[in-house]
């Protein structure tokens, strides 16, 4: 237990927003700082830090506190942990008289892996610059890549000696346990040659014989180790070892050098990404400071939200060959799905990051990297030059489609249509037509996201059968909209009756007399004064299976339409296209003039109907000017 005296020291001298800004990039505004939350993933800030105030707040997902309550939540720390890491950050000795078997359990194990991982990182970094096998051999492999001995003490670099007990014996003479250096992955427990089932009671070291490249988290304790190979005479040996997942280390979440680069990614407001350490360490010694690297893993959503915590601009640089282009084509949907303004530099053939900047003084990289840089549409469009496609259409077509999946991602509406222009423009491609390929996409992609969400045991066949028919039914509902002029106001119907269908509206019965009724009932009866009906045959079949439903379906009602299947997947079809563009504008529009569509619903239905029933009249108008015309020309 912490005294009470002691606490308030540490809140009286506690900054939140300093300790905040060691984790997210935070922006002044006004008086407050704002960011992307960390705790959700946002594309527009609604985390505010007030230092005045003491505290955080997300207005997106509703998290709040101090700053003890942040490292808690955002750090996993417990109450105590916290404590100690502010008394440490602003000089207060701390003292911990009691915490319960169970907090002492918890903080003791974290202690003792971040401890083991800090003792194996020491003792690696002496074994390169003290032993003469790891000058010999790890010191030469590191000065043959040109990385200072400033480099190597910045980032901690070392070297696992060749015998491969040689470090877990040295770790449990020093009394660590065995049971830590196994979960931390810096030992392998041996099996039996005999009996693989069998243990022989040895740890062996999973380092051995590797040069070493330590592994920090973003407030830059050791986590984890990469290790690379020396030697190259046995191929079934991995050129690259990382530490496997622990308490400690989540791959999915850690980036190289992050820790070494985030100030000078948020200060610079750009991120260079790139593949392996020594790109970092490479670029980062000719003065390219804001670069971190994949750990040589695909890119992940968790690492990708670790960036944004800094900036929203991601440059990708990769390596010269077809490989390095298709990795950085996986990487790119990644980033612009996050709202990221994505660029890409692709190195000469046969140069990666490391080999170039070595090669190249500190102002030639400067402007390599300057001049060299496109944007993902430039990128993507200099690749039908690289592959030699312009005059194979199919091959053309199939490049322009995956440049059209890519838009399809970008959240920001308005950046999707620049984008569209200079591919349309680039491509000599109709803007119309990429605009609908690209709309198809979300769609489609829309309708699988409810798939996951409400059917995740869909049958196969179902599946296939709506693929396989997709092309049809898109021509078709295409061509309803082309060719039937009711069909735009008939959609407007449905849309209210599958969304509002059992809210009530005021109806005026009489002069002097009102009355509430559902607006299911209001469309109903207005359509039955008249002997009317839905012209499209699709709208109808939704019209007439609504009202054979029962109130527990109508619960869900527009999640039944669109998750049909079968026979029945056009109506699932349109459905989603009844509730998508269209309706997100109305949406936008309602929300702009701050009114919920729910209190405009007795002008917005009526107003419906009106319009249905003016089209039909116009329409039959038109049907009957035109067969009169043809009797007055035939005499």
């Amino acid at each position: 237990m912490i005294d009470r005296a002691t606490i308030d020291k540490i809140m009286e001298a506690t900054d939140v927003v300093e300790v905040v800004s060691d984790f997210v990039a935070l922006k002044r505004r006004g008086a407050n700082f704002v960011a992307c939350c960390p705790f959700h993933n946002e594309k527009t800030p609604s985390f505010h830090v007030s230092s005045s105030k003491g505290i955080y707040k997300c207005f997106g997902c509703g998290k709040s506190g101090n700053a003890i309550t942040f490292l808690m939540e955002h750090e996993q720390m417990s109450y105590i942990e916290s404590l100690k890491y502010l008394g440490a950050k602003y000089a207060i000795e701390v003292i911990d008289k009691e915490e319960s078997p169970e907090e002492i359990a918890n903080r003791q194990k974290r202690e003792s892996l971040l401890i083991v991982n800090e003792f194996a990182q020491k003792t690696f970094h002496d074994n390169l610059l003290n032993t003469e096998e790891g000058k010999s051999v790890a010191l030469t492999y590191f000065k043959d890549r040109e990385i200072s001995e400033e480099s190597i003490a910045n980032f901690g670099l070392g070297y696992c000696l060749k015998d491969r007990e040689s470090f877990s014996k040295h770790a449990l003479s020093k009394g660590f346990k065995k049971e830590f250096l196994i979960e931390t992955g810096l030992s392998i427990a041996q099996h039996s040659k005999e009996n693989p089932n069998e243990l022989t009671g040895k740890l062996l070291d999973r380092f051995a014989e590797r040069v070493i490249f330590p592994i920090k988290d973003i407030s830059g304790r050791v986590v984890a180790f990469g290790g690379r190979k020396l030697r190259n005479d046995n191929p079934n040996v991995a050129k690259y070892v990382n530490s496997p997942e622990s308490e400690l280390y989540i791959k999915n979440k850690i980036l190289y050098g992050l820790f070494e680069a985030k100030k000078s990614i948020e200060k610079k407001d750009i991120c260079y990404l790139v593949e392996g350490y020594t790109d970092v360490i490479s670029l980062y010694q000719k003065g390219v400071t804001n670069v971190v690297a994949s750990c040589g893993t695909s890119l992940t959503d968790g690492q990708i939200r670790q960036i944004k915590r800094f900036t929203n601009n991601i440059c990708v640089l990769y390596d010269g060959d077809s490989a390095g282009i298709n990795a950085s084509l996986r990487g790119i949907d990644m980033f612009l799905a996050e709202g990221f303004n994505v660029s890409i530099i692709l190195f000469p053939n046969g140069e990666d990051p490391d080999s170039f900047a070595r090669k190249h003084t500190e102002k030639e990289l400067d402007i390599f990297l300057t001049e060299s840089k496109k944007d993902f549409i430039s990128f993507r469009c200099s690749l039908i030059a690289i592959e030699n496609i312009q005059n194979d259409p199919t091959k053309k077509a199939h490049f322009i489609n995956e440049i059209a999946k890519s838009i399809s991602v970008i959240p920001d509406s308005v950046l999707r249509s620049l984008y569209i222009e200079q591919t349309s423009n680039s491509l000599g491609i109709s803007s119309s037509i990429l605009t609908e390929q690209i709309a198809n996409i979300r769609r489609e992609e829309k309708r699988e996201s409810y798939k996951k969400r409400y059917a995740p045991d869909y049958q196969k066949h179902e599946q296939e059968t709506y693929r396989d028919n997709r092309a049809n039914l898109s021509d078709s509902y295409t061509n309803n909209a082309n060719h039937n002029p009711l069909f735009i106001v008939e959609k407007d119907l449905i849309y209210f009756l599958l969304k509002y269908g059992e809210e009530s509206i005021e109806v005026e019965i009489d002069e002097n007399n009102k009355e509430r009724i559902t607006v299911a009932t209001f469309i109903k009866n207005s359509l039955q004064e008249d002997s009317l009906c839905l012209s499209d045959t699709i709208l109808q079949e939704i019209y007439n299976e609504y009202f054979r439903l029962d109130q527990e379906q109508l619960k869900n009602v527009i999640k039944h339409f669109q998750l049909k299947s079968g026979e029945d997947n056009r109506i699932s079809k349109i459905t989603i296209d009844i509730f998508e563009e269209k309706h997100a504008i109305r949406s936008v529009k309602i929300k702009e003039s701050i009114i919920d569509e729910r209190l405009r619903l007795n002008i917005e239905v009526p107003k419906a109907i009106y319009s249905f029933k003016q089209k039909i009249v116009e329409e039959r108008v038109k049907k009957l000017t035109t067969k009169l015309q043809e009797i007055s020309k035939n005499g």
